[in-house]
């Protein structure tokens, strides 16, 4: 497997961002990829990009509901968490003396 780097002129084809999982289409006649000398790239053949781009659209798919269900659990024990904060405070509060 050849490695590219950002800003090299390639031939046409998909190139893996390694850094970002984002995969990027040159087109006929080749291009330069885009970033900087840091940015890593793997060419995909087709067959390979046939394979894993249904399987990543799954598991977006799969993925977002179970995040949007995590994301509202999150949120709604840092809410119970502050109400209970509060409520010891007001609690303490009241075992005070009050001379």
């Amino acid at each position: 497997m050849a490695k590219y780097y950002g800003g090299e002129p390639v031939a046409e084809g998909f190139y893996l961002n390694r850094n970002t999982l984002w995969l990027e289409a040159v087109g006929r006649g080749g291009g330069v990829l885009p970033g900087n000398r840091f940015t890593r790239y793997r060419r995909m053949p087709l067959l390979e990009v046939m394979t894993i781009g249904p399987l990543m659209g799954l598991a977006y798919v799969t993925f977002l509901p179970v995040a949007a269900w995590c994301a509202f659990a999150c949120f709604a024990a840092r809410r119970l968490a502050r109400r209970v904060k509060l409520a010891r405070q007001q609690q303490e509060n009241l075992r005070q003396p009050w001379y």
